[in-house]
C-alpha cells in the first residue's frame, strides 16, 4: 500500500474474514479450464453466494483445436450444475461480442443483484472484463467490490495459447478521446507470453522508443521468465532497442502496478495508451486506471477469437488451499483505486 492508501488483497479466505461474512453477488464465467468455477464453488460450499450470473463464452470455431473446446464447456457446465450452481444464471456469449451485449450481460446481473459484488476474472477475456468493472464501477456505489483471480496449476507449452486474433483495435468502450497518434501518448504494455500481432503493430504505428513502458512480471516462474524475455525479444525485434529498461513488477500486486501507471503517466496529466498482455491482476491494474481516467487513457488488444481448450491446467495450491487471489476495489462505497 504506497503512500499511505489502503488497497487489501491476498488470499479470498483471508479477505473475506477480514471484510465480515455478508452475502455475496457473484459474476463470472464457466470456461474450459479447471479454474473457471473455484472463485463460484468456493464461496458457494461456505453460503456466501446470494446470486450469481456465469457467462459461457463461445470461440470461434476452428479445426485447429477440433471438438475438444465444447466438449471441455459441457463438462465444466455440468460440473456447475452438479455443485448447486443455477440454470438460469448461465448466459451464453460469443467472444465477437460488441459492447452493447456485454453491458446488458452487465445490467442484467445488476438488476439481479443486491449490495457486495464479487467479479472472478480467471477466465474471463479481456474483452468482456474490462467494460464488465468499468459499469459495475460507474453504476453502483454504496457497496463492497471485488475482483478474485484463480492461479492455475500450470500453462501449456506445447500449443500456442490463441489463435485468430483480429487486428489491433480498441477494447469496447475504452477509446475516448484518445487517438493513436504514435507521437504524444505514453504506451504502457503488459508483457506476457504471446504478443498475438503487437510487434508488427508497433513496427508500423511509428512510436517512438522512448514513449514505451514494458511492465515485467517479476519474480515469475524459470519457464514464465523465458516466455516474458521472448515476448521482449520478439517486440525489441521490430521497434527497439527501448529507450527504458523494462519495470519489473510483481505481476499479481495490482496496487503497486496501479501506483506505477500513475507514475509513469504523471498522475494522469499524460495520455496513456494501455496494451493489456500480461498476467490478468496487471491488466485489472490498467482497467482501473482507464475506468477512473477515462478522457486521458485508451485500451487497444488484439483479440484472439479462439483460445486453446488446454489454455491453462490444474488449481495452485498453498499449504493446501486453492490459490484464489482477490482484490477490493471498492469498500463500504469508497473506491480505493482513484486519483
Amino acid at each position: 500500500m504506497i503512500r499511505g492508501e489502503f488497497r487489501p488483497w491476498g488470499r479470498l479466505d483471508w479477505l473475506l474474514k477480514h471484510l465480515g461474512r455478508r452475502p455475496w453477488n457473484v459474476f463470472g464465467s464457466i470456461a474450459t479450464g479447471d479454474r473457471s468455477l473455484t472463485t463460484w464453488r468456493f464461496l458457494n460450499l461456505a453460503n456466501y453466494c446470494q446470486s450469481q450470473q456465469m457467462l459461457l463464452i463461445m470461440d470461434v470455431p476452428t479445426p485447429f483445436w477440433g471438438d475438444e473446446p465444447n466438449s471441455r464447456l459441457q463438462k465444466r457446465r455440468e460440473e456447475y450444475l452438479r455443485f448447486g450452481g443455477d440454470e438460469n444464471a448461465i448466459i451464453l456469449c460469443d467472444i465477437r461480442d460488441n459492447l452493447n451485449d456485454i453491458n446488458g450481460y452487465t445490467s442484467e446481473f445488476l438488476r439481479e443483484s443486491y449490495d457486495d459484488i464479487i467479479i472472478d476474472i480467471s477466465t474471463l477475456p479481456k474483452r468482456f472484463f474490462f467494460p464488465i468493472i468499468r459499469k459495475i464501477l460507474h453504476e453502483t456505489s454504496g457497496n463492497t467490490i471485488v475482483v478474485t483471480y484463480t492461479r492455475p496449476a500450470g500453462y501449456d507449452q506445447a500449443k500456442p495459447l490463441a489463435i485468430d486474433p483480429e487486428p489491433w483495435k480498441v477494447l469496447p468502450g475504452f477509446q475516448n478521446d484518445i487517438e493513436m497518434s504514435g507521437c504524444d501518448e505514453v504506451l504502457i504494455i503488459g508483457l506476457g507470453y504471446e504478443p498475438l500481432g503487437l510487434p508488427q503493430f508497433l513496427k508500423e504505428g511509428g512510436i517512438p522508443r522512448d514513449r514505451v513502458r514494458l511492465l515485467f512480471p517479476f519474480p515469475a516462474t524459470p519457464k514464465g521468465y523465458l516466455r516474458n524475455w521472448e515476448f521482449v525479444r520478439n517486440l525489441d525485434s521490430e521497434v527497439g532497442p527501448y529507450t527504458h529498461e523494462p519495470i519489473r513488477v510483481n505481476g499479481y500486486d495490482v496496487s503497486a502496478i496501479f501506483d506505477i501507471i500513475r507514475r509513469e503517466s504523471d498522475n494522469g496529466s499524460e495520455a496513456t495508451i494501455f496494451a493489456p498482455y500480461g498476467p490478468k491482476p496487471m491488466s485489472l491494474s490498467m482497467c482501473l486506471y482507464a475506468s477512473m481516467c477515462p478522457n486521458n487513457s485508451s485500451v487497444f488488444y488484439t483479440q484472439p477469437k479462439s483460445y486453446n481448450p488446454n489454455y491453462s491446467f490444474g488449481v495452485r495450491t498453498v499449504d493446501g488451499q486453492e490459490d484464489i487471489m482477490a482484490y477490493c476495489i471498492r469498500l463500504n462505497g469508497k473506491d480505493l483505486y482513484n486519483f
